[in-house]
């Protein structure tokens, strides 16, 4: 699946997610369905991703955790190139964002 597909999908489930008539059931099948996009082996740069090309505030905010996730699991598993990629697009996301208008209160 491509990245902007995942970005797709995962805007629809956390849609989904929190839709009030969405059935307990299937609240737990999404549920797993994020679990499993923040343990796959990409998920720091699909992360990132959904940081840089999402303005959906509850996708970012699961961007957010999702990178959080990854990085207290397995920062140390990163190569050093992979650590200043990661580091880089990061800090990069949010200076950028620090100065937009638009941008959601719990990202400043």
């Amino acid at each position: 699946m491509e990245p902007e597909e995942h970005r797709v999908s995962v805007e629809i489930l956390l849609k989904e997610l929190h839709n009030p008539s969405t059935a307990n059931a299937r609240r737990h099948e999404i549920d797993q369905s994020l679990i499993r996009f923040r343990r796959r082996p990409d998920a720091a740069y699909s992360s990132l991703y959904l940081l840089e090309h999402s303005s959906d505030s509850s996708t970012l905010l699961f961007a957010l955790g999702s990178l959080e996730f990854v990085v207290n699991r397995k920062w140390l598993s990163f190569s050093p190139p992979d650590r200043l990629v990661l580091r880089e697009r990061l800090l990069a996301f949010l200076a950028a964002l620090h100065d937009s208008v638009g941008a959601p209160t719990f990202m400043k």
